[in-house]
């Protein structure tokens, strides 16, 4: 759902710019990343994909590879916005962070939970952690941005809308899935 929505975003406004600097946080397996560079070939695109494990990045760098996208994506080793420089300007970033609360909103599929290492699954007690230090890092580190996409948890709406109010103000909304769950946020001009 996230991909659609940001293919849509950048199809939307492809006549108003003709390079797109995107940032993928989180990027695991690099299949945000990817799939947005090989649905988006005509676009002139600059992506940087981030992760704290080296061991997601190297298979983040063969997918990549392997979709012939690799000479659009820039991948770093990080603790989410730690690499970025203050004050630099991303067209849109992408998120799809860890949301599983330890302590509630905890169900994880066996196989998933089989596969997935914790830290690609659990962003503390809450869920939340991990946007939280995001947020705090835009803030911080002045990083600016036209959209911002990002996936959460079921039933951590109202959380959400707390930590979106503190940062961004009313510049925001909430996405359902084809479920009717409430799945995705988007930040709008920051």
């Amino acid at each position: 759902m996230m991909v659609a929505e940001v293919l849509g975003y950048l199809k939307e406004n492809s006549e108003r710019k003709n390079h797109w600097k995107i940032l993928d946080v989180g990027t695991g397996s690099g299949n945000i990343a990817v799939s947005i560079a090989k649905n988006l070939e005509d676009l002139a695109l600059e992506i940087e994909a981030v992760d704290v494990s080296e061991e997601a990045l190297e298979v983040a760098r063969v997918n990549a590879a392997q979709h012939g996208v690799d000479d659009k994506i820039h991948f770093f080793q990080g603790d989410l916005l730690e690499f970025a420089e203050e004050g630099e300007k991303f067209d849109v970033i992408v998120a799809n962070l860890p949301y599983i609360g330890t302590m509630r909103n905890n169900f994880v599929e066996g196989n998933v939970k089989k596969y997935e290492p914790n830290s690609a699954l659990f962003g503390g007690a809450d869920g939340l952690a991990l946007y939280k230090k995001l947020f705090q890092q835009i803030h911080d580190y002045k990083v600016r941005f036209d959209a911002m996409f990002g996936e959460f948890g079921d039933g951590q709406r109202e959380e959400l809308k707390e930590l979106l109010n503190k940062y961004f103000e009313q510049s925001w909304r909430i996405e359902k899935d084809l479920a009717g769950i409430d799945r995705l946020f988007v930040v709008n001009k920051v």
